[in-house]
């Protein structure tokens, strides 16, 4: 998936197997320079039923292998 507004370009790859772990990449770009980019799927995504889902939202990443958490900030 790929947008862009002419000055600013983000692209995002999803790739799903036969399990329920998806693989993702991100990029963006401004003035074709790159930019730091994550992908972050929200708390309550899939569960309409969780209380408070995005005050409850967890950020993973993985580097070299390595599993990282962090805990989302929360809204302002």
């Amino acid at each position: 998936m790929t947008w862009s507004d002419g000055y600013l370009e983000v692209t995002k790859h999803l790739k799903f197997n036969e399990s329920y772990v998806v693989e993702t990449e991100t990029s963006a770009t401004m003035d074709g320079n790159p930019l730091r980019s994550s992908l972050a799927w929200t708390g309550g995504f899939g569960d309409a039923t969780a209380y408070r889902a995005a005050l409850q939202t967890n950020v993973f990443t993985s580097a070299a292998g390595k599993l990282n958490t962090l805990a989302a900030k929360k809204p302002r």
